[in-house]
C-alpha cells in the first residue's frame, strides 16, 4: 500500500473518531448542552456582570448617604483642659494653683434649607443608582450575546466538519471505483491524478474546519467559565424562526427598553439636577443647632450643665468665583449630556438597522441555499449514475461534489449569520435574546 493513501487514510480515521466520538471518552462525555444552559453558566461566572453589581450595591449605599444627609446629626465631645503656671524666682510672682476644666457636651444639628442642595443630591443618588441597576442590564445584554455567538459558532464548525467528512468519504469511494476502473484500463491517469486532488482539497478543508472548531470550543469554554480539558458538546440546533416584526416596530421597542437609552436619559436629569446643586451656593441656607453640656473640674465633678438652641442662617457674599465656576461647568455638563442623549439615539438607529436587515438578509440565503443543498445532493447522485453508464465525465463528478460542498457551507454561513443577527437585534432592542429552540420554530 501506498504511503500517501495510508496517510490519507490516518487523516480520514483521525477525524471519524473525532467527529463520531471516541469509544472510552465519548462514554464519559457529558450530555450536550443548550443555548439556555451556556447564558446562565456565562452570566453567574462573568466577572464583569459581578462588578456591574458591586457598581449597583455602591450607588445603593450612596442613596443612603444622600438621604441621611438631610437629617439630624447628633455628636458627643469630651474637653480635658488643664493648665498650670510655671514658677518664677521673682520676689513678686506667686505661682497659681493648677487650673483643669472638664466640658461634655452633645451638639445636634439639622439642615432646614440649603437653596435645594440635599433634595437634588437625593434625586441625583437615586437615578446614579437606576444608572448603574441599567448598566448591569447591559452587562448581561452583552454577555447573553457574546455567548450566542460563540455557541452558534462551534455549530456553524461543526456543520462544516460533517459537510467535510461527507465529502472526503465520497472522493475516497469514488477514487477507489477509479483506481479499479484504472486498473482494468477503463480510466485514465488523468482521471485519477483529479481524483487525488480534489481529496486533498477536501482533506485540508476537513483540517482547517476541525482547527476552527477547536478553538470555538475553547472560546465557548472561556465564556461559560468551563474547563478547557472538559468535554462539551452542543445540542445540534438547524431551527429558526422568522421574524415577523417590521423595522418601525423593533426601533421603537429599542427605543423604549434599550438599557442605554435610559442612561442617558438619566444622565440628563443628573446633570440638571448637579446644576441646581451649583446654584444653591448663591442661596441662603439655615440650619437648627442644640447643645446640651455638663462642666466641671474632673469628669466625675462635671455638675455645671448648661443648654442652648439656635437657628443659624449663612449667605455666601464672595467666594472668588468658585460658585459660579462650579454653575458653569455644571451647564457645560448639561450641554454635553443631551448630546450624548442624541448620540445615543442614532446609536441605536444603527444598531438596529445593522442587526435587522443582516437578519432578514441571512433568513433569504437560509432559503435559497437549504434549497441548492437539496439540488446539488441529487445532481451528484445522477452523475454518479450517469459516470457509472459513461454518460457522464469524472469532472461532472468533481464538479458536483465541490457544488454540494459549496451549497453545505452556504447553508452553515447563513446560519449562523441570522442567529448571530437576531441575537444581536435582541440586545439592540434592549429584550432578552431567547434561543430559536423555544420557539415554534422552520426546520430546515
Amino acid at each position: 500500500m501506498k504511503w500517501n493513501k495510508i496517510g490519507r487514510l490516518a487523516v480520514i480515521s483521525f477525524f471519524s473518531l473525532i467527529f463520531l466520538g471516541r469509544s472510552g471518552e465519548a462514554a464519559e462525555a457529558a450530555a450536550p448542552i443548550s443555548l439556555e444552559q451556556c447564558v446562565d453558566m456565562a452570566l453567574q461566572q462573568n466577572l464583569t456582570v459581578q462588578m456591574a453589581q458591586d457598581d449597583a450595591d455602591k450607588a445603593q449605599a450612596s442613596v443612603k448617604s444622600a438621604k441621611g444627609a438631610t437629617g439630624l446629626t447628633i455628636n458627643a465631645a469630651n474637653t480635658d483642659y488643664w493648665k498650670k503656671t510655671t514658677s518664677s524666682t521673682h520676689p513678686n510672682n506667686t505661682p497659681s494653683a493648677p487650673f483643669s476644666l472638664v466640658t461634655n457636651q452633645l451638639t445636634m444639628s439639622l439642615p432646614l434649607y440649603n437653596g435645594g442642595k440635599m433634595e437634588k443630591s437625593v434625586d441625583a443618588a437615586v437615578l446614579a443608582y437606576a444608572n448603574a441597576q441599567e448598566n448591569q442590564k447591559i452587562s448581561e445584554a452583552q454577555i447573553k450575546y457574546q455567548t450566542t455567538v460563540d455557541y452558534y459558532k462551534v455549530l456553524q464548525y461543526k456543520n462544516l466538519l460533517a459537510a467535510d467528512k461527507r465529502s472526503v468519504d465520497d472522493y475516497t469511494l469514488h477514487l477507489q471505483n477509479l483506481q479499479g476502473s484504472f486498473a482494468a484500463g477503463l480510466a485514465s491517469r488523468l482521471q485519477l491524478l483529479q481524483t487525488k486532488v480534489s481529496l486533498a482539497n477536501a482533506e485540508d478543508s476537513m483540517l482547517k474546519d476541525q482547527a476552527s472548531y477547536t478553538n470555538a470550543l475553547v472560546a465557548l469554554k472561556n465564556m461559560i467559565g468551563m474547563d478547557k480539558i472538559s468535554p462539551l458538546e452542543v445540542q445540534a440546533n438547524d431551527a429558526y424562526v422568522a421574524e415577523t416584526a417590521g423595522f418601525d416596530d423593533c426601533l421603537q421597542a429599542a427605543l423604549q427598553n434599550r438599557p442605554e437609552q435610559v442612561v442617558v436619559e438619566n444622565a440628563v436629569k443628573i446633570a440638571e439636577d448637579n446644576l441646581g446643586i451649583a446654584y444653591s451656593g448663591k442661596r441662603p441656607s439655615l440650619t437648627l443647632n442644640g447643645t446640651d453640656g455638663l462642666q466641671g473640674s474632673s469628669f466625675v465633678n462635671s455638675d455645671k450643665n448648661y443648654f442652648s438652641v439656635y437657628f443659624t442662617l449663612s449667605y455666601n457674599l464672595f467666594d472668588s468665583g468658585v460658585t459660579q465656576g462650579q454653575i458653569e461647568g455644571a451647564k457645560a455638563d448639561l450641554a454635553k449630556a443631551k448630546k450624548a442623549q442624541k448620540q445615543q439615539e442614532d446609536t441605536i438607529y444603527a444598531d438596529v438597522n445593522q442587526y435587522y436587515w443582516g437578519m432578514k438578509e441571512a433568513e433569504k440565503r437560509i432559503e435559497a441555499s437549504k434549497v441548492a443543498v437539496g439540488q446539488a445532493d441529487e445532481v451528484g447522485k445522477i452523475a454518479k449514475v450517469s459516470f457509472s453508464a459513461g454518460l457522464e465525465t469524472n469532472q461532472d463528478i468533481l464538479d458536483a461534489e465541490v457544488a454540494l460542498m459549496t451549497a453545505q457551507n452556504n447553508y452553515a454561513q447563513a446560519l449562523y449569520d441570522y442567529n448571530t443577527n437576531k441575537a444581536g437585534l435582541a440586545m439592540a432592542m434592549g429584550v432578552a435574546a431567547r434561543p430559536a429552540a423555544d420557539k415554534a420554530a422552520v426546520k430546515s
